[in-house]
């Protein structure tokens, strides 16, 4: 596919004080020579390898920084008239978005690789222009549960789909091995299961009916009194909206009526009924559960601040911040923010931001221990008794979900609840991956324990020949598919799966087999691919099980590295039975 010829504009603008001439720009939503992933290929007619692959190299690291995933790169120095670099783009298809972001990544390297070689200001002033542009790009910001299942399947070489241009919903696998997740939530999860974790007086009266320890609470709507509640359940108490998550608007260990009354305000500003329930004591504990199955534990901890007598604590809270900013760098550790929460807790204290703490004094910043609200984590997955870890699994495949974060709080996670006590907070239909790395666990081997076993390829063949020959293909395609169950067909004229064809209007070739390997009833798809789809998009699949050529349709030895079973016929007929035979 050709590049808008403005973004070619831009780009050659960018690279001429390099001395390089650009010849042209190529972008590849599926595999070609250079890459197996979607790729932007920069053509020269005469240019420095040396500089190429600086420039690629510096592109694909401004792009992994984006994502939070590794993005190829390369340069092909021996093309007999020129070179070429390119730089993948991801999530791939035809995101106009994603490629451009891309472009932009190579016209900001090529910038500062001019930059640094003249030492020049002006030099120096354009690098910083098309840095701002990169870090102003609207490309899609992978949400940071779902960059945990990606770099599993990357790693394990299995597909990724975005799902709509959505940055939380994929489609990982092709056909009937593929599972569909929004953030952490699959097609395992049951929907009433998941619905239960957004209505916290419901996940309450599931834990009763479970026989499960739970603390006494009760919900209240918009005009009732939040103080009367708290004085029927006791003290302390929490009050939390019923329908949020992250930990916003929760209030824990109220002891007056007048904390009562604030705690109950902020709730209800996010919600119209709010949730009162006993303060658990305790250390508050979240339990991962995958497949009925323990896997993790961690204990959270509020954020705090230690003061030395002389700063405020702003200026603590500060440094505290510094090290903090929800990157991979930095433990994904997110900053706390001086909010409203975090006034009523200092006011709580009699302390304002001001206010200087005595040496070695220490400030629970907040009152729970959500991580997105600040808190951090230690890994206690070894120390987690036996019943605790049994009720957890247990609730786990009660309510449906296949993927659980279970809020637990007792005062000793390695006793029963017989010795110490403890109850159930919580349940998470979507719990946060990052806080599983504690253990020493990669990105990769977390998003390998939720993806699970389903996704992975299923058998495709493709069939590359002339717009004749694959003509002469599309009916008996057709008709195999309708005729085998599982198996799909995706050609010219359209898709069929199973008996069912689908016209896929306006869909390009590329996106045609795209959608065929959306569909789980699809156990094996043939493709009819032409040169000219070749040409233009390259391959339609990273890999397949059989690449049969008619009659030199193409002359590709890198074919071999999509599929090692690359056969050539010299008709269509040949083909169809070298196909299905």
């Amino acid at each position: 596919m050709k590049l808008d010829p403005r973004r070619v504009d831009a780009l050659r603008r960018a690279i001429a004080p390099s001395g390089c001439g650009l010849a042209g720009v190529d972008v590849f939503p599926g595999a070609t020579a250079h890459s197996r992933r979607p790729a932007v290929v920069c053509r020269f007619a005469a240019a420095d390898a040396g500089l190429l692959g600086e420039v690629a190299e510096a592109a694909s690291r401004l792009a992994s920084a984006r994502l939070g995933l590794d993005m190829g790169w390369g340069v092909a120095a021996d093309l007999g008239e020129g070179a070429a670099c390119w730089v993948e783009y991801f999530p791939g298809g035809l995101h106009p978005a994603c490629i451009q972001f891309t472009v932009q990544a190579l016209q900001a390297a090529f910038a500062a690789a001019i930059a640094a070689r003249s030492g020049d200001a002006a030099d120096q002033r354009a690098a910083d222009r098309e840095r701002a542009l990169l870090d102003d790009n609207p490309a899609k910001d992978i949400f940071v549960q779902s960059r945990f299942l990606i770099a599993a399947a990357r790693h394990a070489d299995i597909p990724v789909h975005d799902i709509g241009g959505s940055n939380v919903g994929w489609q990982f696998g092709w056909g009937s091995r593929s599972d569909l997740f929004f953030m952490t939530a699959s097609l395992g999860d049951s929907i009433p299961g998941h619905q239960l974790t957004w209505k916290k007086q419901l996940t309450k009266q599931v834990l009763l009916e479970l026989g499960l320890p739970t603390p006494q609470g009760c919900a209240l709507g918009p005009g009732d009194d939040a103080v009367q509640a708290a004085y029927a359940i006791g003290w302390p108490c929490v009050v939390k909206p019923v329908d949020q998550a992250f930990g916003i608007g929760v209030t824990a260990n109220l002891q007056t009526p007048g904390e009562v009354n604030a705690a109950a305000a902020m709730a209800r500003h996010y919600s119209h009924d709010i949730l009162i329930e006993a303060h658990e004591a305790g250390a508050d504990y979240r339990l991962m559960v995958v497949d009925g199955r323990l896997i993790a534990a961690v204990r959270r901890d509020p954020p705090a601040i230690t003061g030395d007598g002389q700063r405020t604590i702003a200026a603590l809270l500060a440094q505290l911040n510094a090290g903090r900013d929800g990157t991979r760098a930095k433990g994904y550790l997110l900053p706390v923010e001086a909010d409203a929460a975090l006034a009523a807790t200092l006011a709580s204290q009699h302390l304002t931001m001001s206010s200087v703490l005595p040496t070695g004094d220490r400030l629970a910043l907040r009152s729970i221990a959500n991580f997105s609200t600040g808190g951090s984590a230690v890994d206690v997955t070894d120390r987690v008794h036996p019943q605790v870890r049994g009720m957890a699994e247990l609730l786990a495949t009660a309510v449906g979900l296949r993927t659980a974060g279970i809020d637990y709080i007792t005062t000793d996670i390695t006793r029963g609840h017989a010795e110490v006590g403890g109850g159930f907070i919580e349940v998470n239909a979507m719990p946060r991956l990052r806080l599983l790395m504690l253990d020493g666990r990669s990105e990769e081997e977390i998003g390998t324990l939720v993806l699970g076993e389903r996704p992975g390829r299923i058998p495709v063949t493709l069939i590359v020949g002339s717009g004749d020959a694959l003509a002469e293909l599309e009916a008996p395609a057709r008709q195999w598919a309708a005729a085998t169950p599982g198996a799909a067909a995706a050609g010219a004229s359209g898709v069929q799966v199973g008996a069912t064809p689908l016209p896929a209007a306006g869909l390009s070739p590329f996106t045609a087999v795209a959608a065929a390997l959306r569909h789980r009833a699809v156990e094996t798809l043939l493709i009819l691919w032409s040169a000219d789809d070749l040409a233009l998009f390259g391959m339609p699949v990273d890999q397949a099980q059989r690449i049969i050529v008619i009659d030199k349709a193409v002359d590709a030895p890198w074919l071999s590295d999509i599929c090692p079973d690359v056969v050539a016929v010299k008709s269509a007929a040949a083909a169809l039975k070298a196909a299905l035979g």
